[in-house]
C-alpha cells in the first residue's frame, strides 16, 4: 500500500506542476495577445479655402493656426491654404482662424475632404 500511496502523490505532483504551467503560459497568452491597438499614423495634407460669407471673395493672408501643435499657415492670394501633419492618429483637429476685422474662431474639421470656411467680419 506504501507504494500506491508514494505513486499516488507522485501524480498528484506531477498534475499539479502541469496545472501551474498551463496556468503561466495562458497568463502570457493573455498578456501579449490582447494588448490594446494604438491608432495608425500618418501622414494628413488639409486643404482649405478662406472666404467672406456675404461677399464670398477669398480673404488672402489669414493665419491659420492648428490648436495644440506649433503647426501654422497663411492663406494666399485666392484664399487657400495647405499644411501637412506628420505622424498624425486622430481622426479631427482643431485650428483656429485669425485674419484682422474678422473675430477669431475656433473649428473642428474631421479629416474627410477639404475646407471651406466662411467668415463673418465684426460689427
Amino acid at each position: 500500500m506504501d507504494s500506491q500511496n508514494t505513486s499516488n502523490g507522485k501524480v498528484q505532483i506531477i498534475v499539479a506542476i502541469i496545472g501551474a504551467i498551463v496556468a503561466i503560459v495562458v497568463a502570457c497568452i493573455a498578456h501579449f495577445s490582447f494588448k490594446p491597438t494604438q491608432p495608425q499614423q500618418q501622414d494628413v495634407t488639409i486643404n482649405g479655402t478662406i472666404a467672406d460669407q456675404i461677399s464670398n471673395d477669398p480673404i488672402s493672408n489669414a493665419r491659420v493656426l492648428v490648436i495644440g501643435t506649433s503647426i501654422n499657415t497663411t492663406s494666399d492670394n485666392d484664399g487657400s491654404f495647405t499644411f501637412k501633419l506628420h505622424n498624425f492618429k486622430d481622426s479631427s483637429i482643431t485650428f483656429r482662424i485669425l485674419e484682422n476685422g474678422y473675430p477669431t474662431q475656433d473649428y473642428s474639421y474631421s479629416l474627410n475632404g477639404d475646407i471651406k470656411i466662411m467668415l463673418v467680419k465684426r460689427r
